[in-house]
């Protein structure tokens, strides 16, 4: 049995369990760490995404690429389902395990009219490790519309990590500026809800966990207080609306950045870059 190594690691998990089905063993800390998601800053539109965010397909394919894998997925109505599962060995969807409690499970078989499935769960976990339903308890489930991932064989590809790494940091200078932008407004609760999901939940909840996952103390640190900062910004007695600055310390969140762009430099070297080219990379983005 695989367990997560954090709440938010259930997605790697889970990619971790479809693989051990498929012959390959591994978990989650190897997979966050072979797609390189803690030194990863992306952009996609106007929105950021980090760490955390990053276990979608398209991301997590950087590590199942190069070991003859590839991740694809199918948005389905609950009453496909159960013929997609068993057309396909192996499969991640979302599943209500208990009363109150809906996430990702592992698909594990049909046998004797029943659909088999791998909870994907932390050490010491009330939940079961796994589910037995047959196809009116699966249908119960289900949301209406749903998700569903698979994993199928390909081919095995290296994947050049550094052009990857080299565009993370120019979205972080790019992030930079844009967050020190932003902390000059003064804005209400609803325009703060639509900042987080655009610019600050990239640094604040995408690359807090990967910093713990690598043993980062000092960044860890730095976004745990950041982070206790954002939470704070309104509380029960604010006014309706705030000025950034005055809740966000800039230090902090520049320190945290320097600290983000040395260790995304580390990496760029331990994937071949010349210090030379690492400097003329980082003259380039002043």
């Amino acid at each position: 049995m695989k367990y997560m190594t954090l709440p938010i690691t259930r997605i790697p998990t889970g990619v971790a369990i479809m693989l051990g089905q498929l012959g390959h063993d591994t978990d989650d800390l190897t997979i966050i760490l072979g797609m390189k998601a803690p030194w990863l800053f992306m952009k996609e539109g106007d929105r950021y995404l980090a760490g955390a965010a990053l276990f979608q397909p398209r991301y997590l394919n950087l590590y199942l690429v190069p070991h003859g894998f590839r991740m694809t997925e199918a948005t389905l109505v609950k009453k496909e389902v159960p013929a997609y599962l068993r057309a396909h060995g192996t499969a991640m969807l979302p599943l209500a395990v208990a009363k109150g409690i809906s996430h990702p499970v592992v698909f594990a078989g049909y046998k004797g009219g029943r659909y088999g499935f791998i909870n994907i769960k932390s050490v010491g976990s009330d939940e079961p490790d796994t589910l037995s339903l047959t196809a009116a308890m699966l249908q119960h489930r289900l949301a209406e519309q749903l998700t569903v991932f698979t994993l199928e064989g390909c081919p095995p590809q290296a994947v050049g990590f550094i052009p990857l790494l080299s565009q993370s940091l120019d979205n972080l200078t790019a992030y930079q500026a844009d967050v020190m932008a932003v902390l000059k407004q003064t804005v209400t609760r609803e325009t703060l809800r639509g900042l987080g999901t655009r610019l600050f939940s990239a640094l604040l909840q995408g690359m807090l966990p990967m910093a713990v996952l690598i043993g980062d103390p000092e960044l860890t640190e730095g976004l745990r207080l950041l982070n206790h900062d954002y939470r704070h910004i309104f509380t029960h007695n604010s006014p309706e609306a705030v000025q950034l600055e005055e809740r966000l310390p800039r230090s902090a969140i520049r320190e945290c950045i320097s600290w983000l762009h040395e260790d995304m430099v580390d990496q760029l070297c331990e994937c071949g870059m010349t210090d030379e080219q690492v400097m003329q990379l980082c003259c380039g983005q002043r």
